[in-house]
């Protein structure tokens, strides 16, 4: 199952590379002005910005955390 998890994530993280923006924005870290965004597979969101051309994957972690696990 954890195989499973983890290759739709990264599935879903090459998918990326075609649509940077294809993420909704995440709201709770709008306060660092660099444009984060987010995509979801099942309990684990990945968490990015979009620099130029290059796609920045600053985290990946199971979302039933609280947001506040993304500012600390």
């Amino acid at each position: 199952m954890i195989d499973r998890i983890v290759s739709r994530t990264w599935e879903n993280i090459e998918l990326l590379l075609e649509f940077p923006f294809g993420g909704q924005v995440e709201a709770d870290l709008a306060y660092l002005g660099k444009g984060h965004r987010r995509i979801v597979v099942g309990h684990f969101k990945g968490i990015y910005y979009v620099d130029g051309e290059v796609v920045h994957v600053t985290d990946i972690f199971d979302s039933r955390q609280g947001p506040g696990k993304m500012k600390g």
